[in-house]
């Protein structure tokens, strides 16, 4: 039998416990909700669990799986003062088995596949028709949207096959223009003895990007012709490539972009990033 003392020293001890703060008796440190974690933390199976959710925060992550699309929606059809009425906008997805198809084939060529696979590891692309002003470019990259567009009016042909797969040459330069893009904002075309080096240089450096682009295709296309029976159509830049061609040199390409007046563009281009 407990005597009076030891009665009153019990109760006492169970008041001193249950006056502690209730913040400081389930704090982590030795409480006991720490107590009973830490148990339960040692069981083989919450073990195993630790460690496969350990080895999955180290370890690599699944890349988004990126792909061609064909058609569909998101195309910008009419731009600037072409908002008339009269234009009607074309279907996005209205050649687009042809594209696929094009496209398909191209994948026969072993140039062909690696610019694919370098491009898809950037992103996603898409190829579809438009009907946009009748200034705009036939086909265009639009690296934003990684989009290929190309014009209502290239109907399927050989034609608009090559056009869709020189601005997959362009897709597979994002990362180039992208590095010419980052340097022309941070200045280093500038020369202060000319106030107009810096947009020429710029400009030079982007058309010198096309005519490799130009170059790319030319080869991918050789190939083609010559191991695939491909028809001689699709290798539209070759001719005048080629040794005795208008753009056997960059400088003969150079010159004539100048005078028609494409390298304009780029300047413009230039002067709007490095506007104040």
């Amino acid at each position: 039998m407990h005597t009076v003392i030891q009665r009153v020293e019990s109760a006492r001890a169970l008041e001193s416990h249950a006056a502690r703060p209730v913040a400081q008796r389930f704090s982590a440190g030795g409480s006991a909700l720490g107590m009973l974690a830490e148990r339960l933390n040692q069981r083989p199976s919450v073990q195993a669990q630790l460690q496969r959710q350990r080895a999955y925060d180290g370890g690599p992550r699944a890349a988004p799986v990126q792909r061609m699309s064909w058609g569909g929606s998101g195309v910008v059809q009419r731009e600037g003062d072409s908002d008339s009425e009269d234009v009607v906008d074309a279907d996005p997805s209205k050649y687009a088995d042809f594209d696929r198809r094009a496209h398909e084939e191209f994948l026969r060529n072993p140039i062909y596949q690696q610019w694919v696979q370098s491009i898809l590891e950037q992103g996603s692309v898409n190829v579809s028709t438009g009907n946009t002003d009748p200034y705009a470019p036939l086909a265009a990259w639009r690296p934003l949207a990684r989009q290929i567009l190309i014009q209502e009016r290239v109907t399927p042909s050989p034609r608009r096959a090559s056009m869709m797969a020189f601005e997959m040459t362009n897709a597979l330069q994002t990362p180039r223009t992208d590095a010419l893009k980052a340097r022309a904002l941070a200045g280093e075309f500038e020369d202060p003895s000319d106030v107009n080096a810096g947009e020429t240089r710029y400009a030079h450096e982007a058309e010198r990007s096309e005519y490799d682009g130009l170059s790319m295709h030319h080869q991918m296309m050789a190939h083609g012709i010559q191991n695939l029976g491909w028809p001689a159509a699709l290798d539209t830049y070759g001719p005048k490539l080629q040794e005795g061609g208008v753009w056997d040199t960059f400088e003969k390409y150079l010159a004539q972009q100048e005078q028609r007046g494409h390298t304009n563009m780029h300047r413009s281009n230039y002067n709007q990033w490095r506007a104040p």
